[in-house]
């Protein structure tokens, strides 16, 4: 196996690897979001608790392996890398700017598994912007590798992240405008 062979299966692993990181956090979400108790929203807490390190280290395998490919292929004036490189740097942003915080606001307030349900922590598990935030890296995630494999001008690599984030906020939209008529119905009857 070639030095440019073992790189490009890493790049592939760790790509994979933050996919699943996206996908155990996506069920610690859905866990989080209808509690019975503290006890049962901390089994959600934990079971993302330990994705930090594995969604970190992917992406950085991910950009010092997808580095080294465009050098050697002599990619790196292509329009698509630099979209590719964009995307995986709003996908960090994302992560810290809309989960980090709310996650750990989370995390104190199960602390003591035997207190009960509050209202705020209530409040705290339901957070749209948790799911926004998840959707919208899952989806942006998503469009990098529609990037890889068709390798576009500028134009279709900024339409594909655009098409990709949007496919990640509708889903947000039409839940939110469900639940608004919901509670407008029930407040009529």
């Amino acid at each position: 196996m070639s030095f440019y062979s073992a790189v490009l299966f890493f790049h592939v692993v760790a790509a994979i690897a933050l996919f699943m990181a996206l996908a155990i956090e996506w069920v610690s979400l859905r866990q989080m979001q209808r509690p019975t108790s503290a006890a049962q929203a901390s089994i959600g807490i934990k079971m993302s608790s330990g994705l930090r390190p594995l969604s970190m280290a992917s992406m950085l395998v991910v950009l010092l392996s997808g580095g080294y490919l465009a050098k050697r292929m002599e990619v790196w004036r292509d329009p698509w890398i630099w979209a590719a490189l964009a995307g995986m740097f709003l996908i960090g942003g994302l992560a810290v700017a809309l989960t980090r915080r709310r996650m750990e606001e989370i995390r104190r307030l199960c602390g003591d598994e035997n207190a009960g349900l509050t209202k705020e922590l209530i409040a705290r598990l339901r957070d749209p912007m948790l799911h926004l935030s998840m959707r919208l890296r899952i989806a942006i995630a998503t469009g990098i590798v529609f990037l890889m494999v068709t390798k576009p001008n500028l134009f279709g690599a900024l339409l594909a992240l655009g098409i990709s984030a949007v496919a990640g906020i509708l889903p947000g939209i039409f839940k939110q405008s469900s639940i608004r008529g919901r509670n407008a119905r029930a407040r009529t009857v």
